[in-house]
């Protein structure tokens, strides 16, 4: 990358165009290009080409660089393009080479040749479809890349060509998780000259994970050699078009400017859609825009819209159209079938290759810094973070169990059940089962166990809990319709004797789904129950009880005893977790970078004491990491401290924990509601215990009201004498909130037994709570209103927990 004529200090830079290179044949001067060459010339036909003056080093498309960036180590690349940028004078696109070292053990295909890492050939690269620009001033040197073949018979690898030889026989993915089938890499390589944007694609489609490509699926059988004969294929047709539609233009003598053929405009994409995809424009190599004027553009229009467009889903959708017209019609019912659109490929944005390294803006690294320890804090913070994938879970071996074996029989037997998951948040639920998933998959694939899909619903994510009705047929037929009437045709669907794969169902957040009639969850724990459905429901919610609680008998008794409870994470189990992401972590990051265990401890029992949610002890820890970190930059301005701080272990100690609970403590929520009433307090209170009774997160302000009176009486019969001894031995805190007042109280005609129903001003009380946002209620001042939390349930824990009036209650 140059950003103008002054970075190419050193460099020269030539135009690969045979036009350019063309002389008159008398005179030998260059010739003046014709206008019809002109408009029939493509500015992507001109290659770029560098060479640096220093030791003639010639770079052009297609070659392997050896790059050094920010003062990291030197890492592999392919020139993809040299072209002319807009915001750049000249722009070098290269596509990054992963090195073997940079790949963690675990994620390696499960072959022979990677079965040991003293086996593993540290000269072998994996090619990613990551594209990235770099500069002039970080290009080492060239280097080889061969194909295993090559490698094999042809090179012996010593200190002359270590760092110069490498063999690359796979692909994989920017995070080094995801990898190709063995390929050979002079294939590869010839796909290249022929076509280097359908090399990227290539790549990005056999690296690209299914649930990201589910359009494209079939691509990933496709090998090179495929790949060769369409590009092959496709480049007479592509010349043929461009020749035609140039010829046309030159017999109407550019007349007709102003007018675009109907084929064109309909084959050519616009120019937003040319800025948004980079990649699919370049790869149609168009002519120019002017077109010739159509003589009958109508004819031609109607003519297209008769080409029939291959679908491979058309017989199974025909299928399932005719299945819902069977189960829908005879009912009089209106059949309505939603717009279905298939799932687009997401811009994702992957990081660099380059494990270690993180690229900020103008190709400088983030405000962490180069130097080994920023990098280490960057390692620890993402192993930290609750979204880290993870190779095993660690203290939850039991209920993995459990889980496992209830799914694999059911499976095996192809049979429905139904399995009750129950916990508080952030104990693992959620990730277990998937986790169980996970290895029942590898179980299929390798034929060991029958193939079976696989749903999840959330109930968070519902606009109603209807909705659920209309994503599992969307599964089971891939059609869109209304949940009216997918209920029916689910019903008729697992009551007839058709073969099906087994169907695992996870509801997730099975307290948002009840209904006053509780029809969803009926239906879905009875479908499970008929002979020929195969279907397997897995419902996960915060309470152990709640089918009993919520639930009639009728839909209680078909979940029958499985039931796994997950408990709340103990202080060691916190710090067994914790440090198991600690081990996740490089051996270079694990020496510069250090918690120590007195932190891990504190930080575990801290949350261990409030609720146990792993997810809560991993976010305080990294908040601590970032932290020190602050504590680490500050002292490293001091130059005198640079070189030695450089050498030395950085330790987050229990003073960055504590900051960082502090912080959590001492957030604005916290604040306020530590400065909140005793009677607010109250209201709080009754909302969590009804919560934790009813298992709901919804419950009617009327048994809140009740919750409140019970809780307080219950702690008035304790120690509400000793609250209230200095303005009256006899006074109770029933007396003093569900009088009439202080005054009314101390008169000695009041009668302890004439209390009102509701806590003074309780409708003031609630209204505050909700108008800064601490509570939601559908409608006020209403004793069937439905009151539920808007904050998180732990911050107010932690605050009512510190209060010594109201602690007691919880």
């Amino acid at each position: 990358m140059a950003k103008s004529q002054r970075d190419l200090k050193g460099w020269q830079y030539f135009l690969d165009d045979a036009e350019l290179n063309n002389t008159d044949s008398v005179n030998g001067e260059p010739t003046t290009p014709s206008r019809r060459s002109r408009r029939g010339k493509s500015t992507s036909s001109q290659k770029i080409s560098l060479k640096r003056e220093e030791d003639e080093l010639e770079i052009k498309e297609g070659d392997f660089l050896l790059v050094q960036q920010d003062n990291n180590s030197p890492e592999v690349a392919i020139v993809k393009e040299i072209k002319f940028g807009n915001d750049n004078f000249l722009d070098i696109i290269v596509s990054w080479f992963i090195r073997m070292r940079d790949i963690e053990e675990a994620d390696l295909p499960k072959v022979e040749e990677y079965k040991e890492r003293s086996q593993l050939n540290e000269n072998e690269l994996f090619i990613t479809s990551y594209l990235d620009e770099v500069k002039l001033g970080e290009i080492i040197d060239k280097v080889n890349i061969l194909s295993e073949e090559e490698f094999n018979n042809d090179i012996v690898i010593d200190d002359s060509n270590k760092a110069s030889t490498f063999i690359c026989r796979r692909g994989c993915d920017s995070a080094g998780e995801l990898f190709t089938d063995v390929f050979d890499f002079r294939d590869l390589c010839v796909l290249f000259e022929k076509n280097h944007h359908e090399f990227i694609e290539f790549i990005r489609r056999k690296t690209v994970p299914v649930a990201y490509n589910a359009n494209k699926t079939h691509d990933k059988s496709k090998s090179i050699k495929d790949k060769l004969d369409e590009v092959e294929t496709k480049k007479p047709k592509q010349k043929t078009v461009s020749k035609q539609i140039l010829d046309e233009e030159e017999e109407n003598n550019d007349s007709s400017d102003e007018f675009e053929s109907a084929i064109d405009l309909q084959d050519e994409p616009s120019s937003d859609e040319l800025e948004s995809d980079e990649d699919a424009s370049e790869s149609k190599n168009k002519s120019p825009r002017k077109r010739k004027a159509s003589s009958k553009p109508k004819a031609v229009k109607e003519k297209q819209k008769r080409v029939k467009i291959p679908n491979n889903h058309s017989k199974f959708d025909d299928e399932s159209r005719q299945f819902i017209t069977s189960v829908v019609s005879p009912l009089n019912k209106r059949m309505k079938i939603k717009d279905s659109s298939k799932p687009s490929i997401l811009a994702l944005s992957p990081r660099k290759p380059k494990k270690g390294v993180s690229k900020g803006e103008n190709g400088k690294n983030g405000s962490l810094g180069v130097d080994a320890s920023s990098e280490a804090f960057k390692e620890l913070k993402e192993k930290l973070h609750t979204s880290t994938r993870l190779s095993s879970l660690p203290c939850r071996e039991d209920e993995f169990t459990s889980i496992y074996l209830n799914l694999e029989t059911a499976i095996q037997e192809q049979t429905g059940c139904c399995l009750y998951v129950s916990g508080t948040p952030g104990v693992g639920k959620t990730a277990t089962v998937r986790e169980v998933i996970a290895q029942l998959r590898e179980l299929t694939e390798m034929g060991e166990l029958n193939d079976f899909d696989y749903l999840e619903i959330n109930g968070l994510k519902l606009l109603s809990p209807n909705v659920a009705y209309e994503k599992l047929w969307e599964k089971i037929s891939g059609l869109k319709v209304t949940a009216s009437n997918a209920a029916l045709l689910l019903e008729s669907y697992f009551s007839q004797d058709t073969p099906r794969k087994p169907l695992i169902v996870l509801m997730d957040e099975l307290d948002q789904i009840v209904t006053k009639k509780q029809n969803v969850m009926y239906n879905f724990f009875n479908w499970p129950t008929y002979s020929n459905s195969k279907l397997i429901v897995i419902a996960v919610a915060n309470t152990m009880d709640l089918p009993e609680r919520v639930l009639s008998n009728k839909i209680s008794s078909r979940l029958g005893l499985r039931r796994i409870q997950f408990i709340g994470y103990t202080f060691e189990q916190l710090g067994s977790i914790i440090k198991h992401r600690l081990d996740m972590l490089t051996k270079q990051n694990k020496r510069k970078v250090i918690i120590n265990s007195d932190a891990i401890g504190f930080a575990s029992r801290k949350v261990a004491s409030v609720s146990g949610d792993a997810r809560r002890a991993l976010t305080i820890c990294r908040r601590a990491v970032e932290i020190a970190e602050k504590d680490f930059l500050s002292s490293k301005e001091d130059p005198g401290n640079e070189q030695e701080i450089e050498n030395e272990s950085y330790h987050v100690q229990i003073s960055h924990i504590s900051k960082a609970i502090n912080e959590t403590v001492n957030s604005p929520i916290s604040q306020f509601l530590m400065s909140l009433p005793f009677a607010s307090k109250l209201v709080l209170a009754g909302v969590l215990l009804r919560m934790k009774r009813s298992g709901l997160a919804e419950n009617s302000l009327g048994d809140i009201i009740d919750e409140m009176k019970n809780s307080l009486t219950m702690l008035t019969s304790r120690d509400g004498d000793k609250v209230l001894e200095a303005i009256d031995s006899k006074m109770t805190l029933i007396d003093l909130l569900y009088g009439n007042g202080l005054l009314q109280n101390l008169d000695s005609t009041f009668n302890s037994k004439d209390t009102n129903i509701r806590i003074l001003r309780f409708k003031y009380i609630v209204n505050e709570l909700v108008e800064n946002g601490i509570l939601q209620q559908n409608v006020r001042g209403e004793r069937h209103s439905l009151i539920n939390l808007n904050i998180s349930e732990e911050e107010i824990v932690s605050v009512l927990k510190r209060d010594k009036e109201i602690s007691s209650i919880l």
